[in-house]
């Protein structure tokens, strides 16, 4: 007999038995049916598409952002690259003994940015940051969890507890997670991201580390087949 969930817990683990339950096996023992947990190659696929959009938006946006506001921080930050790129050629062209003097020079001069280049690159992090947040958030939520690329991949975004479409809530914490991933140039969110990309490898659900965080799965629609329906409380 199917085990009951109740609001506050997901449904029970696979056993031993029902390892392969949430790819669907011939005793109906997926817990949920009619779907799977999404296959980590499709998903991928799926995120990269979405990626994709958000990048083509974030470029947009910065264009409207330097030409309005940030034309002059542009302008010195590419004079002071077109200067570095100058020196480097003609290091390279030099000599063993000019480039041993010259490149500590070099060195340092890559390392002294404009203050105006650093406020150009303040305004783009803010930018990627916004951009991936708001557009995360607004294609899982008003598409009840199927973005562009899930929509292409036939995947969906789920709560773990009924199946049901993602709250707010769930949304937001998915949204803000993959924004600071691709939008921050820190280190600490590069590896986060890197592990969260692995976690799914650990568990036959497939969950990355904001699915846990989010109480979410990703669905493989493509996979329906008849069986009973979820349990819901």
């Amino acid at each position: 007999a199917p085990q009951m969930c109740t609001p506050n817990e997901p449904p029970p683990l696979p056993t031993a038995e029902t390892q392969r339950a949430p790819q669907g096996d011939e005793a109906g023992n997926n817990p949920f049916q009619p779907y799977a947990p999404a296959p980590l190659h499709w998903r991928a696929l799926a995120f990269l598409c979405d990626w994709f959009v958000a990048a083509l938006l974030l470029l947009l946006v910065v264009r409207l952002l330097v030409h309005s506001r940030y034309s002059l921080e542009f302008l010195e930050a590419k004079a002071w690259l077109s200067a570095l790129w100058h020196n480097y050629q003609q290091l390279l062209m030099a000599g063993p003994d000019v480039q041993a003097a010259q490149a500590n020079d070099i060195i340092r001069q890559s390392m002294e940015i404009p203050a105006s280049a650093g406020r150009l690159v303040q305004a783009i992090t803010s930018a990627q940051i916004s951009v991936f947040g708001v557009y995360f958030f607004a294609v899982e939520f008003f598409t009840k969890g199927a973005s562009l690329g899930k929509k292409i991949f036939n995947l969906r975004t789920a709560r773990m507890v009924d199946l049901e479409s993602p709250g707010i809530l769930d949304t937001f914490i998915r949204a803000a997670w993959k924004s600071f991933f691709f939008g921050s140039p820190h280190l600490f969110f590069l590896l986060i991201g890197l592990v969260d990309a692995l976690v799914p490898l650990s568990n036959p659900w497939r969950r990355s580390l904001h699915d846990l965080l989010a109480r979410t799965i990703v669905l493989d629609a493509a996979q329906m087949r008849p069986g009973p329906q979820p349990i819901r409380p």
